[in-house]
């Protein structure tokens, strides 16, 4: 069985507007209305053309449409392929084509009257996890990763695969490698060998293993968080053992960490950080006076002193974790971010943002 599965902009959440925005201002989208048609190539500009979202959702109609028309053919002239099944998922209830799904192979939102419509390609593989024995997800997402651990833990272990863009972590690519078009090369990763291997050497007292790496992944940034000022997913790792005593889905416990892992970094090495710490020192004036010596220190430059951020812009942050964290546990349960203090905000026209980023 493959699942054919596309975002639904009417439920993307609110929080992937300012990721939106970004790639519109790296690349501005092109014109194109809702009576233009398609053009018979396709255009040289093409992720300009992909950034105007009336082009994508008619191209991904047309994907749909030819995809549809190839099964129905295959599926008409070969027994084989008449034993095999295409989900269709894109808008509102999923379309099933060839070989009807058996009831233990269909979701649970499948078989309710009461369908939710769920918007991000993100986290409608995870409807298929608990019917499934063995599932591949094939996207250059990499959000997936935390996702699927999170999902993991959550519903109970199934022997999920990514298909992915090969990682090289600290491995430059030289500029042949590149025209060679090595950057493009995929891998097989296994999400079952990686949760093993976390419950390992992911130190953690007060939450599992897994939620204390997937925070510290969302920490480093996506598309619901800013990246962090001068550090990166390599020192987070690094330093992953001084912030074992808190638990990072709490924005109170990350705001510490913050502040932990800037000091060690930049003022002194410190020790790990107690639970007892955490809550009986205000975190946003533990972390500004962690800023305040980083701005004294004579061994810590203009360039990183300007880039860390205020206290105020750190706790928003710690708020923007915790939401992508019930994001990438719910799914589409999840609360609205404009719905309660998860560090995002309206700008004049509306729009959701980023608090206290500027």
């Amino acid at each position: 069985m493959v699942v054919l599965a596309f975002d639904d902009y009417t439920y993307v959440p609110r929080s992937k507007t300012m990721t939106q925005q970004k790639r519109n201002k790296v690349q501005p989208a092109m014109e194109f209305g809702e009576e233009d048609e398609l053009p018979k190539y396709m255009p040289v500009e093409w992720m300009s053309a992909m950034r105007n979202r009336t082009f994508k959702v008619k191209v991904i109609k047309k994907v749909i449409m030819d995809v549809k028309s190839w099964f129905a053919n295959m599926v008409s002239t070969d027994a084989e392929w008449a034993e095999r099944t295409l989900v269709i998922d894109f808008h509102d209830m999923p379309e099933v084509m060839g070989r009807p799904l058996a009831e233990d192979r269909v979701p649970e939102y499948v078989k309710t009257e009461s369908f939710t419509g769920r918007g991000e390609c993100d986290i409608k593989a995870y409807s298929w996890m608990p019917v499934s024995r063995c599932i591949l997800m094939d996207s250059i997402d990499g959000d997936y990763l935390p996702l699927t651990l999170l999902q993991q833990e959550r519903i109970g272990m199934c022997d999920a695969w990514l298909r992915r863009m090969v990682t090289n972590v600290g491995v430059k690519r030289t500029a042949g490698e590149a025209k060679e078009g090595r950057s493009r090369e995929y891998e097989f990763v296994s999400v079952s060998m990686i949760y093993a291997r976390l419950m390992e050497v992911m130190p953690s007292t007060k939450q599992s293993p897994i939620r204390q790496f997937c925070s510290l992944v969302a920490m480093c940034g996506c598309d619901f968080a800013l990246s962090l000022p001068r550090l990166g997913p390599s020192t987070l790792w690094t330093e992953r053992h001084h912030v074992r005593n808190l638990n990072l889905s709490d924005p109170t416990h990350m705001l510490r960490a913050l502040g932990t892992m800037y000091g060690h970094v930049f003022v002194a090495k410190g020790t790990s950080v107690s639970v007892r710490d955490a809550k009986d020192t205000d975190a946003e004036k533990m972390y500004a006076q962690t800023l305040k010596r980083i701005q004294s220190s004579p061994k810590v430059s203009q360039r990183i002193r300007e880039a860390l951020w205020t206290p105020e812009r750190a706790a928003a942050h710690t708020q923007n974790v915790a939401w992508t964290m019930l994001y990438w546990t719910l799914l589409q349960q999840c609360p609205d971010p404009l719905s309660g203090e998860f560090g995002y905000t309206r700008d004049a026209k509306g729009r959701t943002q980023f608090a206290f980023a500027t």
